[in-house]
């Protein structure tokens, strides 16, 4: 194809509004978008690489597969190495395991696969994955594979149809989009929540609902080529300017998305594509030298600003200085690895290489996984402490949980009965029940309410406070007006609630309280904000063991005002204050358990060691709930 000086500027307006989002989502909160115009210039390119090179008589399939790789695959593999051997060097064990394993799926194009199955994009982005934007290269490769195959297929059969098996194809990939995006789906009641999740992260991570919008490029390149010249070309170009800034003010992670919302951002940069022409002040903006340099290394800059971001965040440097040392540190980066990585091995790069490079990056991955990231150089308390910096041991007894999920007391049964309402906290507070041996001593039964649904029993429009994607799940659903769950409240001797409160919550809380006790004839009691502040295993094995014990960690500002408005809001009888149940000050709690072993592995959930303890604590300090439980 004909070189566009302008696509390259389009290229660095993509790049940058994925840099800055990951830089700090705060800043440009839907600069995600960016990476939906790198499908739609692709699209467009491999189009007309591949339809102009079939006109010719100069197609071949191993050609451009071999074409492909060259411009993908030296790049990707000589960073992922990179990043993958600078983590033995920051992380601890565990966290060396997690990188290796990500690696595998980067070099084998399948992380977008990966990572749907480990986590939600924007929940991944908290968590330390060097590589979770490598997803987007993962699609890019499964569809250039898939693509040729397709247009080939279609030319054999329906030569005069292309355009419209591509329409076809993108409507189909667009409604599968916008289907799983808005998670709207029928499903079993309880198990809504981790299905709708599934849905709207699926549609994220899955090729089938990102096709659309790489074929909406070329479609672009179809329509270019029937009609090179559009009318009113300055107009639409301005025009599609400001329908590409548009977006940015109400497209963001809370957005359902890949929908209808994508639809804005990317139909305006196949607009651009179409009507950028020399002479206009765009073009000239877009063919801006400097401008045109970010877009040449824009695959660079890519790939290595989000491990650089990581990093640097992992290890507590997040200043406005240290965002402008990651902007200049990928800068350059970027440009030597452009200029002597991509550059020179685009065109000399050889299946030697390739095999050279994917043999380079399995041998660290391999000896990562097998020696459990390298867990023996550790001695005593160091290895467990450095060996525990995941969610094994102290993983949440969820499936505990489910199992008793509404479960309806019995008459006949002598014991007190205990519900319990909420999202993960509450199965924490029955994992406290378990480690101690006393869920026995009552007759339990739990309903769970996800806590971005907030866990509230009110009249009041709370839909405002609750993240748009999740509304469905949130809205379509009742979660207290089931009357299994009604008729449990009603029969209980306590319900106890128990959530990640927020803070936009606690304008609600006695309402919902005085809701609650309306129907209940036993005590109700809400368990406050829990908190064990940032968890950095990195930080804690540089304190000596004897001092571990005594450590005190800061708890998160918002869960101090959290808990200073529940002890407002809440009667002093009915507040379980967990600060206090863990003799903590004000700011500080323990986060060793008087054994040594930690009571939180992620800042908010405990190990079952630390549930042990906890549930130790809170029958000291709770006499109405130590009555219930212990005979």
């Amino acid at each position: 194809m004909k070189y566009r000086p302008e696509i390259d500027g389009l290229r660095a307006i993509a790049v940058l509004f994925v840099f800055v989002f990951h830089l700090n989502p705060e800043i440009l909160p839907s600069g995600f978008i960016g990476v939906d115009l790198f499908f739609v210039i692709s699209g467009y390119l491999i189009t007309g690489i591949i339809l102009n090179q079939q006109e010719s008589g100069n197609w071949s399939l191993r050609i451009y597969y071999i074409k492909r790789i060259k411009r993908i695959v030296p790049l990707l593999y000589v960073i992922i190495l990179f990043f993958t051997v600078l983590s033995y060097f920051i992380f601890t064990p565990k966290q060396l395991v997690n990188v290796a394993e990500s690696s595998f799926y980067c070099v084998t194009f399948l992380s977008n696969i990966f990572f749907y199955f480990e986590s939600g994009y924007f929940q991944a982005m908290h968590s330390m994955y060097l590589f979770l934007h490598t997803w987007s290269v993962s699609i890019e490769m499964q569809f250039y594979f898939l693509y040729p195959l397709l247009l080939l297929f279609v030319k054999r059969f329906f030569p005069r149809s292309l355009a419209l098996w591509i329409v076809c194809f993108t409507l189909l990939s667009f409604f599968l989009a916008q289907w799983g995006g808005n998670g709207r789906f029928s499903y079993p009641f309880v198990e809504q929540e981790l299905f709708l999740t599934n849905v709207a992260d699926w549609a994220y991570f899955m090729p089938f609902t990102r096709a659309w919008v790489i074929l909406l490029g070329a479609l672009v390149f179809l329509i270019e080529k029937s009609r090179p010249r559009l009318p009113y070309a300055n107009q639409i170009t301005i025009a599609s300017l400001l329908l590409l800034i548009l977006p940015l003010s109400y497209v963001d992670p809370e957005t359902p998305y890949p929908s209808a919302h994508a639809l804005l951002p990317t139909l305006s940069f196949c607009l651009l594509i179409l009507c950028l022409r020399k002479g206009q002040i765009a073009h000239s903006v877009l063919t801006w030298s400097p401008l045109r340099l970010v877009g040449k290394i824009s695959f660079s800059i890519y790939l290595i600003h989000y491990p650089v971001i990581k990093i640097f965040n992992y290890l507590g440097w997040d200043g406005i200085v240290e965002m402008v040392v990651i902007v200049i540190l990928t800068l350059l980066a970027s440009v030597l690895t452009w200029k002597y990585v991509e550059q020179r091995y685009r065109k000399k790069a050889s299946r030697r290489l390739t095999s050279m490079l994917l043999i380079a990056n399995l041998i660290p991955i391999s000896a990562l996984v097998s020696s459990n990231g390298f867990i023996d150089e550790y001695d005593g308390h160091d290895k467990y402490l450095a060996g525990n910096a995941h969610k094994g041991e102290g993983e949440l007894s969820s499936e505990f949980y489910k199992q008793l999920n509404l479960s309806p007391f019995s008459l006949d049964d002598s014991r007190q009965k205990l519900l319990v309402i909420g999202d993960s906290y509450a199965e924490d507070f029955v994992n406290s029940l378990r480690q101690n041996q006393l869920d026995a001593n009552v007759q339990l039964s739990t309903f769970k309410i996800p806590a971005s649904c907030g866990n509230l029993m009110v009249k009041s429009d709370i839909t405002p406070f609750i993240p748009k994607k999740l509304l469905p799940m949130c809205c379509n659903v009742g979660w207290y007006s089931s009357p299994d769950l009604l008729d449990l409240i009603e029969k209980a001797d306590v319900v106890l609630l128990a959530s990640l409160w927020r803070e936009w919550q606690m304008p609600f809380l006695q309402e919902s309280l005085s809701n609650i006790q309306g129907i209940a004839t036993g005590k109700v009691f809400v368990f406050g904000a829990k908190d064990f502040g940032e968890i950095n295993f990195r930080d804690l094995l540089q304190i000596p063991y004897p001092n571990r014990l005594t450590h005190l960690n800061s708890l998160s500002d918002q869960s101090i005002k959290v808990n200073e408005q529940m002890r407002i809001n809440i009667p002093e009888d009915q507040f379980i204050d967990f600060q206090k149940v863990m003799g903590s000050s004000e700011d500080l709690v323990p986060i060793f358990t008087p054994e040594g072993i930690l009571i939180s592995q992620d800042g908010q959930h405990s190990t079952n060691a630390g549930a042990r303890y906890i549930g130790q604590r809170l029958l000291q300090s709770h006499p109405v709930l130590k009555s219930l439980l212990v005979k």
